[in-house]
């Protein structure tokens, strides 16, 4: 990006210090066109550790000031709205609070936080253009979010919040999904019916499995394929003896990462000999979320229509659940 954030700017993400273009000011009382006492644009939202993790919220980015013009403090880029984008309040006693936008555009972040001391961020997420903060101890309280586009457009992005360390497990960039394709949700217990459950999906794509060692490894190793960084799926299982199976197969050769409760990352790519089939069984399945990301094994510029089983049954390489 043009304001060469880096290997710096990771730094920043994991704890290391400010860097140039993630910095740290006092508001001072000085808000100009900046209004953080109006209402956010997209409501507000509780973060806790009770709450889901991560917290993903749809947001346009962008707006009609120029950040740097219009009252926030100088580091801060692009342009914005007057109100807040979004406002997140932050249960007492949480640990950490992470912040980042995952979108097509080249987004920025501008955060004011309940003591009057703002933050301001630019491609600080590391891949592409998008933009992340990280806090410590986060004070309790409102803090007002500003999702801003560097390049003087309005555009459909997340805002993902988690109180996980940046990249510690997927999550997060719809620039490799399709911003229209929800995640999928199912809440399944022992002995459910109908077993298989099949569930349409599109694949993710454009960010590259073996890239980050968070997504684990199959038997041959590092994981291979693209998917994308937002979860295909996710799985609330209730069980917690007897097996629990996922199952992907699509209109390429798919592959498949499935995190677990305990956030382990586990992938596969080839079922035997049937390339075009994924599977993964876990056995005992513990209890909880399994994050279920499907992707495909070449690279493509779309998402591409599949489908994902689910079963307590493992699946042989000569059925065909569909």
């Amino acid at each position: 990006m043009k304001l060469g954030m880096g290997a710096m700017c990771v730094a920043l993400i994991m704890g290391c210090g400010v860097t140039a273009h993630a910095q740290v000011f006092g508001f001072g009382g000085q808000a100009g066109a900046a209004d953080p006492e109006a209402p956010a644009l997209y409501g507000a939202h509780a973060f806790s550790d009770e709450g889901p993790d991560p917290y993903v919220i749809s947001v346009r980015s962008g707006g009609d000031l120029a950040a740097r013009r219009s009252g926030f403090p100088n580091g801060c880029y692009g342009v914005v709205t007057s109100a807040p984008t979004v406002e997140v309040q932050v249960a007492p006693g949480q640990a950490a609070l992470t912040l980042f936008t995952a979108g097509r555009a080249d987004t920025t972040l501008a955060v004011l936080d309940p003591d009057g001391q703002w933050r301001c961020d630019d491609d600080g997420a590391r891949r592409g253009t998008n933009a992340a903060l990280s806090y410590s101890n986060p004070v309790p309280g409102a803090w007002k979010v500003w999702v801003g586009d560097f390049d003087d457009r309005q555009s459909d992005t997340l805002l993902i919040l988690s109180d996980a360390a940046p990249f510690s497990r997927p999550f997060g960039a719809p620039n490799a999904r399709a911003l229209d394709a929800p995640v999928q949700t199912l809440t399944l217990s022992p002995g459910f019916m109908p077993d298989p459950v099949v569930i349409d999906i599109q694949t993710g794509y454009g960010f590259q499995l073996g890239s980050m060692d968070v997504y684990g490894e199959d038997a041959t190793g590092r994981c291979p394929g693209w998917t994308g960084e937002v979860p295909t799926a996710e799985i609330s299982w209730s069980g917690e003896n007897g097996p629990l199976v996922f199952m992907a197969e699509g209109e390429a050769d798919v592959v498949m990462d499935v995190i677990t409760p305990s956030g382990e990352a586990i992938c596969s790519d080839d079922m035997g000999e049937v390339d075009e089939r994924a599977q993964l069984v876990f056995a005992p399945a513990e209890p909880g979320v399994y994050q279920v990301f499907v992707g495909t094994y070449m690279r493509f510029d779309r998402a591409t229509n599949a489908q994902l089983s689910v079963s307590e049954t493992p699946f042989s390489v000569n059925e065909d659940p569909w």
